[in-house]
């Protein structure tokens, strides 16, 4: 399993629809046609010894989301996926650690998506 974070409303679309891939290169965070996924776990920062979240990492990193808010996170079945997944190499520790993903597919259907919860960033 993949996972994909993102707004509340937009959950709500993609679970409806499935996930769409990017239609525009966004501002260098976004390739046209890739989807975005991580691996939902946590590991320890090789130098200051804290523990960093993934998801929490993407949010407040690529969604741009500060203290409070909150996001969505759905479970992607890699069964949907049509082409290999490919390493996202962005600046975020969790990319540097291996834990961030693209894949170049136009669209995930929707029965392989789960919601998997509601997450409050800290």
């Amino acid at each position: 399993m993949k996972y994909h974070i993102t707004t509340i409303e937009n959950a709500k679309k993609i679970l409806k629809d499935g996930l769409i891939a990017s239609i525009t290169k966004n501002s260098g965070l976004s390739e046209k046609g890739y989807i975005y996924l991580f691996d939902n776990k946590s590991f320890i920062h090789p130098v200051s010894g804290i523990r960093v979240d993934v998801a929490d990492d993407i949010a407040k990193n690529q969604l741009l989301m500060s203290s409070g808010e909150s996001y969505a996170m759905l479970e992607i079945d890699e069964q949907g996926f049509k082409n290999e997944l490919e390493p996202d190499k962005v600046g975020e520790l969790s990319s540097l650690a291996g834990c961030q993903w693209k894949v170049k597919q136009d669209r995930i259907n929707k029965k392989y998506i789960n919601f998997f919860g509601i997450y409050e960033l800290s």
